[in-house]
């Protein structure tokens, strides 16, 4: 039970809170800075990609290789999401 609570409905929760908390303190939407936002999604990406690296260090010798390669799909994913981010990121800044 606490294990879902944990991973299934805590990140969600964590989220809407941090976004609400950004509307009250920045007195709406609009008002929330854009770096606030791409700095936040950059750092999420960063544990992932660090994450995704950890699992791959620790998989066992026995891993088939079709979870071999989802595992690497997924880490060209993500560095492929964290270009977008960061090029959204210089392309807002430019702005």
């Amino acid at each position: 039970m606490i294990d879902f609570i944990k991973y299934s409905l805590w990140p969600a929760v964590k989220v809407k809170l941090t976004y609400w908390w950004w509307v009250i303190k920045y007195q709406g939407k609009k008002n929330i800075p854009p770096e606030l936002i791409f700095g936040k999604m950059s750092e999420s990406m960063n544990r992932m990609q660090d994450g995704l690296l950890q699992a791959l260090r620790h998989s066992p010798d026995d891993i088939s290789e079709e979870e071999k390669q989802e595992l690497l799909k997924l880490l060209r994913l993500a560095d492929s999401l964290e270009k977008e981010i960061n090029q959204a990121k210089t392309e807002n800044q430019e702005k």
